[in-house]
């Protein structure tokens, strides 16, 4: 067998073991990392740092009617900004600003507002005209007047916050969009807050629909139902709509479970009105659109009927006048009306009513006659 070298065994056994290996580097970080938890956590401002912390962000939070949104930190140029939301139930916003921050554009006095996907918020000096600036009231539905930012107090000067509330009675037929947020004194943006105006819901009320096309407006199919009583109904397109069947005076469409516009309908209004003429629909104001029936021309088999209103196709703006693309807005959606049709009255209960009332007509006239003759007064 071969032998190693005088001294070989001897001297790997001396050879020294390298310090400060990876193994060993990672868990002396590891070890300090829990011994400082470990002090921090029983030390008396430890909460305090955590709420510091806690505090030192950028967020939104609804609670009851109000979303509040803060601005803590300097967000940085490609971060989106935050987002809230105002609708019928939640109608008030509150943005609040850090100290060394302003409010902008413009302080935010009067309705002002930037338009969606501005990048520099101070660009905006107070003129409320676009493409720089906007002015909230326009995506409105009757615009208001009393519609303007307040201060909201929270009882410390520093805290003081920025609110503006949307009546009810003002929220539009379609989503709407505007930008605010903080700027410093160089007039830098330092956050952003895209807010999204809500559409109101679709209503039913009194055989009249008035249609919306919010994100949310369409979530159900509307219901409206036809009888000799109740002969008639109106669809309100409104402004900001348009009818989606247009050959509805010709043909109908069938009712649909989506809540997609259809647009190629064909069925044939004799196949389920017979006495049908396309004069039982009448234009109206406002694009809208009434349909009577003929109390004596309702059918003897019941039917049913769809028909729709979308939001009008608009131009987009030209993205040239702002600083970076707007943000896509809030998906539209389709006003659907399912409309029922009942029967009319059977032949022969027509005939009987006919002949009842007939036979009244008869018995008051002899009645009358009777009440005339001499001999009838002399009895």
């Amino acid at each position: 067998m071969a032998s190693l070298p005088d001294g070989t065994c001897c001297t790997a056994a001396l050879q020294p073991r390298p310090q400060g290996t990876p193994t060993f580097r990672v868990g002396l970080f590891v070890g300090v990392l829990i011994a400082t938890a470990g002090v921090l956590s029983h030390s008396p401002l430890f909460p305090e740092f955590l709420a510091l912390a806690a505090q030192q962000t950028n967020k939104c939070t609804t609670s009851g009617v109000r979303t509040k949104c803060s601005c803590e930190i300097e967000q940085t140029g490609d971060a989106n900004p935050l987002g809230a939301t105002l609708s019928e139930d939640t109608n008030e916003f509150e943005i609040y600003c850090k100290p060394n921050f302003q409010y902008a554009p413009a302080q935010l006095t009067g309705s002002i507002a930037c338009p969606a996907g501005t990048q520099k918020l101070t660009d905006c000096k107070g003129d409320v005209k676009p493409p720089l600036c906007l002015d909230v009231k326009t995506l409105l539905y009757d615009e208001t007047k009393a519609l303007q930012w307040t201060e909201g107090k929270e009882g410390e000067p520093s805290k003081n916050t920025k609110v503006l509330s949307i009546p009810k009675d003002n929220f539009p037929f379609v989503d709407g969009q505007f930008l605010v947020g903080c700027s410093d004194d160089s007039s830098t943006t330092k956050c952003k807050v895209a807010v999204t105006v809500a559409a109101r819901a679709t209503e039913t009320k009194d055989q009249q629909v008035t249609c919306s096309y919010g994100k949310d407006s369409n979530k159900k199919h509307q219901t409206i139902t036809l009888s000799p009583s109740q002969n008639s109904f109106t669809l309100v397109c409104g402004e900001k709509g348009e009818i989606v069947q247009t050959n509805y005076k010709k043909t109908y469409c069938d009712v649909s479970e989506e809540n997609a516009a259809v647009k190629d309908c064909h069925g044939k209004y004799r196949d389920i009105l017979p006495g049908y003429e396309e004069g039982w629909w009448t234009d109206g104001e406002e694009k809208s659109f009434t349909f009577t029936i003929p109390e004596d021309k309702f059918p003897k088999v019941g039917a049913k009927m769809m028909v729709q209103c979308q939001k009008v196709v608009e131009e987009k703006p030209q993205e040239k006048e702002l600083q970076v693309p707007a943000p896509a807005p809030p998906q539209d959606s389709v006003c659907s009306v399912d409309v029922t049709i009942e029967t009319g009255g059977s032949p022969s209960s027509a005939s009987a009513s006919f002949v009842f009332k007939l036979i009244n007509f008869v018995l008051l006239a002899f009645s009358g006659v009777l009440s005339m003759s001499p001999h009838f007064r002399g009895l």
